[in-house]
């Protein structure tokens, strides 16, 4: 996460929820999950960094940290448009 956002600064030790949408180019059909947890920032970031494929890249002028979740609980459902 950038700096600039705020889930940088409240995450830690509070419990969070994201919702996430997912769906393919082409596809009729997009996956939805909800993933609760408490939030916590590794403090050796650079080495997480390296472990996982970001699929976003930041400036190196834009500070940017990892927010991990020790997940409680993830939902999830693939929703199917309609082709007509």
């Amino acid at each position: 996460m950038p700096e600039y956002n705020e889930i940088c600064q409240y995450a830690p030790g509070r419990t969070i929820t994201l919702s996430v949408d997912c769906g393919g180019a082409g596809t009729h059909s997009r996956t939805e999950v909800v993933v609760t947890g408490v939030g916590h920032a590794p403090e050796r970031q650079e080495d997480l960094a390296d472990a996982v494929d970001l699929l976003e890249e930041w400036p190196s002028s834009v500070s940017t940290h990892l927010i991990c979740l020790d997940l409680a609980v993830i939902e999830g459902d693939t929703v199917f448009d309609d082709e007509s």
